[in-house]
């Protein structure tokens, strides 16, 4: 690829829509049109996954089975990324980047293509020594014994939370896709950067007794560098010579547009030839029409809010505008042309999505959760660990819980291994507090005791007497000790014990405290005097 030549990204999600786009692309060189209808080659097209490490395992199958060998014959440069911590500053890991693909990295790092549970919660220790843990918990870890990144199912299970949704759209897709694979498009169109080397070297970011060796790698010893030219005339200069400071004029500094912009674009012009385009593929489906408007709003807002770019980024929908296909279209290319008749593609959804238009319809999540009953149980426990935190907060909408709905299905294997995972796991008492109707609910979770599941429920009584709690299964059957429930007309005050599995962390937001003492605070009658 010349450096005149745009880039072409094609977000792939493993599912049936986006894999008709690669097969199609990979196969058929009439079909790779830019939007404006100029073509493109091979050499300008990347296959970008990002991993949530929870799809379901024949998903990954169906990729390397069908389409990477159709991407490695021809070349195709193919890249998966995954999250690298619980914050979005902690960037993404480059889990695979190749033109040669052959495995699917739907868990990341691990090696056990099954759902390894997260690290406990470190306080854990407090309670339990690690030799304890070890013996009485075999299996269990208390820290990663290596850096391998963050998942969907990690955070869901930290915050005893399942999926949200919020803003008219999906809180999952975002943060577990969508910005790892914006960065790692903007990372990667200007050259080499942090996120280049450290796959070359196969590390991670570094920190040394002189600092965080990424930012004196790529800021400060190219700034360091630079210092040793020649002065040239800089933004300093200009304020003596002028005789003033600097100015914010027409919404904007000025300084910034001068000393920075505006250099920018020159640099780029002259040195570098034009700025960078790149056309990023999504495959949303003829009937998908307001999801591409939603994502073209969001994309808006978030370009808005983004600090400059040196980079031309367009958004398009080739299966919308270009190839004219609904779900059922892709759905039947993929397995009549991708898979070669031989078995269906499913598509793209985490084990434990409650979105019934990613997740499919409810006959198609029943027969997955019967034909993979192992990832099933472990959808079961991320929902279990939320009810046992908060009754009302079950994998789907109104009360609906997946449990009650795979044993109404009769899938028996699926709750066994549930059971085997409440077994295997020490269990923690949690006094869980939380103020909602004030705009986003607060809540704190805190770690009172950890023990084996008997011992745990016997601590549970004892404490709901000291607290003066009173103890209710309703209205889930989970035994709880509620402290107070109190309604009013604008919010609601919850102060509970509760017994779950110890995978949820102790956590609350800044201000907890002020506001918990603010809305907590009993109703007196004022004195007249």
């Amino acid at each position: 690829m010349t450096p005149t030549q745009p880039w072409v990204v094609l977000m792939h999600g493993l599912g049936c829509d986006s894999s008709t786009i690669a097969h199609l692309w990979a196969t058929k060189p009439e079909t790779r049109l830019l939007p404006n209808g100029d073509p493109f080659g091979l050499d300008q097209l990347v296959i970008l996954t990002s991993q949530t490490l929870g799809e379901w395992g024949h998903t990954g199958y169906l990729n390397e089975q069908y389409l990477y060998p159709v991407l490695a014959e021809k070349g195709i440069r193919t890249v998966q990324i995954m999250r690298a911590g619980p914050s979005t500053k902690d960037g993404y890991l480059i889990l695979d980047d190749t033109r040669q693909p052959k495995r699917c990295w739907i868990r990341g790092r691990q090696d056990d293509p099954g759902h390894p549970l997260p690290p406990l919660d470190s306080r854990v220790l407090d309670f339990m020594s690690a030799e304890t843990l070890a013996q009485r918990f075999p299996g269990v870890t208390v820290q990663p014994p290596h850096f391998d990144g963050f998942g969907l199912a990690d955070e869901l299970l930290r915050g005893a939370t399942v999926p949200q949704f919020g803003e008219s759209r999906r809180q999952c897709s975002p943060k577990f896709k969508h910005q790892g694979q914006d960065q790692w498009v903007m990372d990667h169109a200007l050259g080499y950067g942090l996120s280049q080397e450290l796959m070359q070297v196969g590390g991670v970011p570094q920190f040394s007794g002189k600092g965080q060796i990424c930012q004196n790698h790529f800021k400060a010893e190219p700034a360091s560098q630079w210092l040793d030219q020649p002065p040239g005339y800089g933004l300093s200069q200009d304020l003596m010579e002028s005789g003033i400071v600097p100015q914010f004029v027409q919404n904007r500094r000025r300084c910034s547009a001068k000393f920075k912009s505006t250099t920018c674009e020159q640099w780029l012009g002259s040195e570098h030839g034009p700025v960078p385009e790149i056309f990023v593929a999504i495959g949303f489906t003829v009937g998908e029409e307001r999801r591409r408007d939603r994502g073209d709003l969001a994309e808006a807002k978030r370009a808005s809010q983004a600090k400059p770019s040196w980079v031309k980024r367009t958004n398009f929908y080739p299966l919308i505008d270009q190839f004219k296909l609904d779900r059922a279209g892709t759905e039947a290319y993929a397995q009549d042309v991708v898979a070669r008749g031989i078995e269906p593609w499913w598509r793209s959804a985490c084990v434990y999505c409650p979105f019934s238009g990613i997740a499919g319809p409810k006959e198609e999540v029943l027969f997955k959760h019967r034909q993979c009953p192992e990832e099933s149980g472990f959808a079961l426990l991320i929902e279990h660990l939320a009810r046992r935190l908060n009754p009302k907060q079950t994998l789907y909408p109104q009360g609906r819980s997946l449990f009650q709905m795979l044993k109404d299905d009769g899938n028996q294997a699926a709750l066994d291994h549930l059971q085997a995972h409440l077994e295997s796991l020490p269990w923690a008492i949690y006094r869980v507090q939380r103020i909602v109707g004030n705009g986003i609910p607060w809540r704190k979770v805190e770690l009172l005791a950890v023990e084996g599941h008997d011992a745990i429920e016997t601590e549970l009584r004892e404490q709901a007497t000291r607290l003066g709690g009173e103890l209710s299964t309703k209205p889930d059957g989970f035994l709880r000790a509620w402290i107070e429930q109190r309604h009013t007309d604008d919010h609601r005050i919850e102060d509970l014990l509760t017994m779950a599995p110890a995978l949820a962390k102790e956590k609350h937001r800044p201000g907890w405290d002020r506001m918990w003492a603010t809305f907590h605070r009993p109703y007196t009658q004022q004195t007249l005097f």
